[in-house]
């Protein structure tokens, strides 16, 4: 029979469990230099009929958040938020659908689906930046 040592005292774990333990709590913190970004709450929605916005990228990372933001041609700017499950890279700052697949790449040209928010809630703060919020249903291109 086995004699616990001071550490599983310590612990209350046998080293086999300690590392087992270890292990699911490491995939349970997402990859890494993972980024979170602005989130509507809702899955993604690439349907036909909803409202586009097509602009040029831009982003910044504050706090841990991508903060991404859309300028239309006639200068006006969007700070979007994305669906469930999207999140950002950084180096160069990348935008990732929920399957983990770049979809737009900061500068990029992009058409996004989706729709402005209320009245009452337009205008949203990330990374020092302060406009209407978009709430994207996907990103259809990007260039």
């Amino acid at each position: 029979m086995r004699r616990s040592s001071r550490a599983d005292r310590a612990t209350g774990l046998r080293p086999a469990a300690a590392a087992a333990v270890a292990l699911i709590a490491m995939g349970c913190s997402g990859s890494a230099g993972e980024l979170a970004v602005l989130s509507t709450g809702a899955t993604a929605d690439e349907g036909s009929g909803e409202a586009q916005l097509a602009g040029t990228l831009s982003g910044t990372v504050a706090d841990g958040t991508a903060c991404f933001s859309v300028t239309s041609a006639d200068g006006g700017e969007f700070l979007v938020s994305w669906p469930e499950g999207y999140s950002a890279l950084d180096d160069p700052l990348r935008l990732l659908d929920e399957t983990g697949t770049t979809v737009a790449t900061d500068g990029d040209d992009v058409v996004l689906v989706g729709g402005t928010a209320t009245a009452e809630e337009s205008d949203i703060e990330c990374g020092g930046v302060r406009a209407p919020e978009w709430r994207a249903g996907g990103v259809t291109s990007a260039e």
